[in-house]
């Protein structure tokens, strides 16, 4: 995850919340390092988390990228802070050692309340005690490349509380000086939209899916994230629709079209599921639009190669299956069924035996890994 394994603070080897006179003192310590061919110092780098490359270039950018208040605050979200002597001191010395799982127990003795059921977790309150821990484990989290899906969950989750605790102001004022004004609900869309950007991208092990989960359904932030998600997921699907439309007169092609906009498209649709519900309007309008343009694409196939024998309808078939599998509304099935049942009556007027097509098709099926 770039915003965190290069966040500016890393590079300069500082924790979030130092001083301007701090960065910049920093910078130039690192950059007579590097002018005289040796290693800097990396006080808070934390090697365990990557191996870390500096050059006076990437010093330079890391300052630049501190400058103003609202930048530090956005690297800020996503590097450690030393809110409690007691409990990050600690964790950070275990870090600097290399034992990542030591620093993230630490913090996770503080956030989470021991229950009977062993894989079962519940939230401490956050407090003065505690309200760092919330973020340094969120961070940790996502640097700790042996993390699961869950735990990454469960991470962003520690980070949203956190940010929505009364505790939040307090960080803010140890990143930014007096002028900086964000509310605790800004400060969730920032965050927010960064962990989309990265689940787009795939650089963190959580879908667009489990990020909305962690979300309270009656927050107006997940509302938001919901609309900006969906609208998004949505305008990807429909464009690739287009793209097979603008083709579609070129009948020889059609099955290999239908191939390639179902698997451009599967995942977001998949996505687009889990956030809205199959029944939502926007994802049985997509959904349909999608099946309605794969039918299409088997149809033109099988029109197109039907007088040249029995093996080209199996692709056709496939592509009507997977239509109906996508399909939501009634009409768009039972098109599909429709199709396939003429496709079958073709099959038989030709005298093909049931049997040898069901041999092709499951051997096709088989080969393609639908």
């Amino acid at each position: 995850m770039q915003v965190i394994s290069n966040n500016p603070y890393r590079v300069l080897g500082i924790l979030a919340g130092a001083t301007a006179r701090e960065i910049i003192r920093q910078a130039n310590t690192i950059k007579k390092f590097i002018t005289a061919g040796q290693d800097p110092p990396c006080d808070y780098c934390f090697t365990a988390f990557g191996k870390l490359n500096r050059s006076i270039e990437s010093v330079d950018i890391a300052v630049a990228k501190l400058n103003l208040d609202s930048d530090r605050m956005t690297a800020a979200l996503f590097w450690f802070f030393k809110g409690s002597l007691i409990s990050d001191e600690p964790a950070f010395e275990a870090l600097k050692a290399g034992d990542i799982n030591t620093a993230l127990q630490i913090w996770d003795k503080l956030i989470f309340v021991e229950t009977k059921e062993k894989d079962k977790k519940e939230w401490n309150p956050v407090s003065g005690r505690n309200y760092s821990a919330f973020h340094n484990y969120f961070v940790g989290s996502l640097l700790n490349a042996n993390n699961d899906s869950k735990n990454l969950s469960n991470a962003v989750a520690a980070q949203l509380k956190f940010l929505e605790s009364d505790y939040c102001s307090m960080f803010v004022a140890k990143i930014t000086d007096y002028t900086f004004k964000a509310t605790s609900k800004e400060l969730q869309h920032l965050f927010l939209n960064e962990m989309v950007r990265e689940a787009e991208q795939k650089t963190i092990n959580i879908t667009l899916g489990q990020l909305i989960s962690v979300l309270d359904n009656n927050s107006p932030v997940k509302q938001n994230l919901v609309k900006n998600i969906s609208q998004k997921l949505t305008e990807k699907i429909t464009a690739e629709i287009e793209i097979a439309q603008k083709s579609a007169e070129d009948k020889e092609q059609a099955a290999k079209r239908g191939d390639a906009l179902f698997k451009q498209t599967k995942d977001d649709l998949e996505q687009l599921k889990i956030i809205l519900g199959e029944q939502d309007f926007t994802y049985y309008n997509t959904a349909d639009k999608l099946a309605n343009e794969i039918l299409q694409c088997g149809i033109d196939h099988f029109e197109y190669f039907k007088n040249t024998g029995i093996n080209h309808c199996r692709h056709s078939m496939v592509l009507l299956d997977l239509a109906n599998d996508l399909a939501v509304g009634n009409r768009t099935k039972q098109s599909c069924q429709n199709h396939r049942l003429t496709i079958q009556q073709w099959i038989k007027k030709k005298g093909k035996k049931k049997n040898l097509f069901q041999r092709y098709y499951r051997k096709f099926l088989k080969k393609t890994h639908y």
